[in-house]
């Protein structure tokens, strides 16, 4: 069978005021750079005096005059959830039901702007306190973190992988003491790329090199691979076991956000690289892994897909399911905002998109949230100086809290440093009259801290200390007990002529199982092992040779005589190798959207619609 080269193509639909990318991006700051040789830096004039008034109950909030109950009854994934995360969890979705939403800033007591000679996060130099949710990234195994709390706290952590994790746990307890809640993110490495190396260490992550690749190298059919039977597995799992061991460091609830932004393609992740069904599969054996085989019970599970959604139908497109996600989000970010209100379509776009996606967690019973949003320029953030939408923050606080929409917190980007980005002010001095010297922001930015719409870390470090401790109700979970599975192995869209092993996992113990291999005409029904949920049989060539070529053939898993999952495959079908300087003939897709759209990625923003569908018209 021909050989078939993976080559995406790319097509890019922009509308005004948004930016596609995340704020990991872009990192240089030349602009800012330059402005920094002149003393551009203000006074602010305003002080910060946060006007949030929140009280708690065993069983509710008390935010500005308002009451909310904690639910008495809720749906997670893991109904072994520890007290904490249960506590959280009610206290997040009690938040959304009310006026106001919780401030988040990205590595906020980790990297800053403003130097560290008064305290380690830009918020707390400006506010008195850090942010309300506290984010970190695992993406390069927390290299540098043993240093900076060496320095920081003159802890004594090794400059090892375990000793960097044990770092990042400890500024992490920190941030909690504080009264923040902690999200994770991974810019996950490239798998593909990853090497075997000679350790003595226990842990299975130290026994490979994962630099080599990082998460904007789109090479290697990475995210195809690292489900059971894939090429790089195993490598997958030490990761995942790098993250469960940080998790269980953590004295709180850790709201894990993995594959984020996976409807655009600048990630290995992406909708090129991956299909909707094959996307589901790794992000539900990820939270299995943590769950079930790792025994991590302090996370809930967050969906972040990029803001390219238009309908409710197109962000279910790879949506996990309820059963597999405790909440939902988005990710957006305002391209060079303008006062032009003509040509400026960021608040419009951020609206249409809390709308919808507010009304698929209410749908789904799920909590939503803003999960990357700031302003970026070809800076990498907000500038030095000549910031010309300076209100910013308070305008989407504004949009964010509206009653109708019930988003439990919003999170800015990181602060890498003054020479680098940066999505908040910073501070440089702290002036005897007690003002502030620092970015042109600093009065908007205490103005949003200032309303009572905005909480941050100090607001509620009493009842994250409450829910901690288990002093308040802890509610009913209900798990989701209907019967489910998933195959993970081959892949969708897999090209099979030869002896081939299927693999599936379900949810529940079952008493019989079987793969049905569905072709043009034939259907082949082969019996399978189930042992530890784990489903098992083998495709073999005989069985295959009974199959027409067909492109549109299909894998499907039962259990307990119901139908639980199908992939879509390719059976006995060669595809001819294309000239090399041919970009497409468009021949090799057999009528296909699914080959089609693995081949040619859509990249756009809100506010637009662009789909790509194979037609016979000329």
């Amino acid at each position: 069978m021909g050989k078939r080269k993976k080559l995406v193509k790319i097509f890019m639909a922009v509308s005004l005021g948004v930016s596609i990318v995340g704020g990991l991006f872009i990192q240089g700051n030349e602009v800012n750079a330059k402005q920094k040789e002149v003393d551009v830096l203000v006074d602010s004039t305003i002080e910060p005096k946060s006007e949030v008034k929140l009280q708690h109950a065993e069983s509710e909030i008390t935010i500005n005059g308002e009451t909310v109950g904690f639910a008495d009854k809720i749906k997670l994934v893991d109904k072994n959830a520890d007290s904490k995360t249960k506590g959280t969890y009610v206290y997040l979705k009690a938040i959304g039901e009310s006026d106001a939403v919780l401030y988040g800033h990205m590595e906020d007591t980790v990297l800053k702007a403003g130097s560290e000679k008064y305290t380690y996060s830009d918020t707390e130099d400006i506010t008195g306190s850090i942010s309300a949710i506290d984010g970190l990234d695992c993406g390069n195994l927390f290299v540098g973190f043993a240093e900076k709390c060496n320095r920081r706290y003159k802890t004594d952590f090794a400059d090892t992988n375990e000793g960097n994790l044990e770092a990042a746990a400890y500024l992490s307890n920190q941030s909690i003491k504080k009264g923040s809640i902690l999200t994770l993110s991974s810019h996950m490495p490239n798998f593909a790329k990853t090497v075997k190396k000679e350790s003595k260490s226990k842990n299975s992550y130290d026994q490979y090199d994962f630099s080599a690749g990082d998460s904007y190298n789109l090479t290697g059919d990475c995210m195809n691979e690292i489900l059971p039977g894939g090429l790089y597995h195993k490598e997958y799992n030490a990761y995942l076991d790098f993250i469960a061991d940080y998790c269980s460091r953590v004295e709180g609830t850790i709201l894990f956000r993995p594959f984020h932004e996976n409807t655009g393609s600048w990630f290995w992740w992406g909708k090129a690289f991956c299909d909707a069904s094959t996307y589901q599969n790794v992000y539900r054996y990820t939270v299995e892994y943590l769950r079930d085989m790792k025994g991590i019970h302090n996370i809930l599970y967050l969906y972040a897909p990029g803001s390219e959604a238009s309908s409710l139908a197109e962000y279910e497109e790879r949506y996990p399911g309820d059963a597999y996600v405790d909440m939902i989000g988005f990710d957006m970010y305002d391209n060079n905002p303008t006062l032009d209100e003509e040509g400026y379509a960021f608040q419009k776009n951020l609206e249409n998109m809390t709308r919808l996606v507010d009304e698929f967690a209410k749908k789904h019973h799920k909590l939503f949230a803003v999960t990357e949003t700031g302003i970026s320029s070809s800076t990498g953030g907000i500038l030095e100086c000549g910031n010309k939408r300076k209100e910013w923050y308070i305008e989407i606080l504004d949009i964010l809290t509206k009653p109708e929409y019930d988003c439990c917190y919003f999170m800015l980007w990181s602060n890498y440093s003054r020479e680098g980005s940066y999505y908040t002010p910073f501070i440089a001095e702290k002036n005897q009259n007690g003002t502030y010297h620092g970015h042109e922001m600093l009065d908007y930015f205490i103005e949003m801290y200032n309303s009572s719409k905005s909480v941050f870390a100090s607001d509620q470090s009493a009842i994250i200390r409450d829910v901690n401790a288990g002093k308040i109700v802890v509610p009913q979970v209900l798990g989701y007990e209907e019967l489910s599975g998933y195959i993970t192995a081959p892949v969708s869209n897999k090209f099979i002529s030869e002896k081939t092993e299927l693999k599936a996992r379900v949810n529940k113990k079952v008493t019989e199982a079987e793969f049905r291999v569905v072709g043009k005409e034939e259907e082949v029904v082969i019996p399978a092992k189930v042992k530890n949920r784990q489903v098992t049989a083998i495709l073999t060539k005989e069985n295959i040779k009974k199959m027409k070529e067909t492109a549109n053939g299909k894998i499907e898993l039962y259990a307990d005589g119901k139908k639980l999952a199908s992939i879509n495959v390719l059976l006995n079908v060669d595809i001819p190798e294309m000239e090399i300087d041919t970009v497409d003939n468009f021949e090799n897709y057999f009528g296909l959207d699914t080959l089609l759209n693995g081949s040619w990625a859509i990249n756009k923003d809100s506010g637009c619609e662009l789909n790509l569908s194979n037609t016979k018209e000329k």
